[in-house]
């Protein structure tokens, strides 16, 4: 783990230096740091806005967007914090909040924070994510598909997938799974279609659903893609990977990220 890379540099460092009384601050500070990358996506995730005022977590100028949010520790005296000590605010009160705070004012966050799980537990009881549950099936016949019949297809054009994924490693990600697995997955879901075993738009919906979950949690595009592969693995136990190539799939027929160009799905296969 980074953590523990940093804090053995950390000792290395003091021993170089013969400094004999360690500092336990820089110990402390880099828990805390390590604590708010390990629990980022999932508090992105579960936020509704700034916890403080409500306000979207992201910026907008003419066609153009971007995430705009400080994730704050409540208490900068706890040595290991958890994910409920952590609070996304809109970057004007995340700023304000690191400069000075109040107690008060950290309570306040924490009375809002947990009315947001509840929130979130009552949403999830309610109306839970669904998923077709043929769709394990496809995902099982995607793993089966002998090693020998992978073979990217040389006219298959990236250019759909450029024109949404804005990350190079995820493009080459997806790029690689649509060009390899795209005619097995077409004719498996036509298939099933044909047969009653599963709504192909129904399924859209369910996947794009998921999707604006995440994208609107102000996560990047590589993480609103692992938030989708974790969100089909936990419901189909298929595995990350797979999943990745069905999510792969649905990008590149606009029911996951935006185009760069206005494109209007029409819940086909293809």
């Amino acid at each position: 783990m980074a953590e523990d890379a940093c804090l053995i540099l950390l000792d290395i460092l003091e021993r170089l230096a013969k400094i004999k009384n360690p500092d336990l601050q820089a110990r402390i500070r880099i828990r805390q740091l390590a604590a708010k990358a390990r629990y980022r996506e999932e508090l992105l995730v579960l936020s509704d806005g700034c916890l403080q005022c409500g306000k979207t977590l992201n910026i907008e100028s003419h066609d153009k967007s971007k995430a705009s949010y400080v994730i704050v520790l409540l208490d900068e005296d706890i040595e290991e914090p958890l994910r409920d000590d952590f609070a996304v605010l809109c970057t004007e009160h995340g700023e304000k909040y690191q400069l000075a705070h109040t107690k008060k004012e950290e309570q306040q966050l924490r009375a809002n924070l947990a009315r947001l799980l509840a929130k979130h537990r009552l949403a999830d009881n309610v109306v839970p994510l669904g998923l077709e549950k043929e769709i394990s099936l496809l995902l099982d016949a995607v793993s089966n598909i002998p090693y020998e019949q992978r073979i990217p297809d040389p006219k298959f054009k990236a250019v759909d997938l450029e024109q949404k994924i804005h990350d190079a490693d995820l493009l080459f990600q997806a790029t690689d799974a649509v060009s390899v697995y795209k005619p097995f997955i077409v004719n498996q879901l036509k298939s099933k279609e044909a047969r009653e075993q599963l709504k192909f738009t129904r399924l859209c919906n369910q996947v794009q659903g998921a999707w604006l979950t995440f994208e609107s949690s102000g996560l990047d595009q590589p993480g609103q893609f692992r938030q989708l592969c974790y969100w089909m693995n936990n419901h189909t136990g298929s595995g990350i990977y797979v999943c990745g190539i069905l999510i792969s799939y649905f990008i590149h027929i606009c029911e996951v990220f935006r185009p760069d160009v206005d494109v209007e799905a029409d819940y086909a296969i293809a």
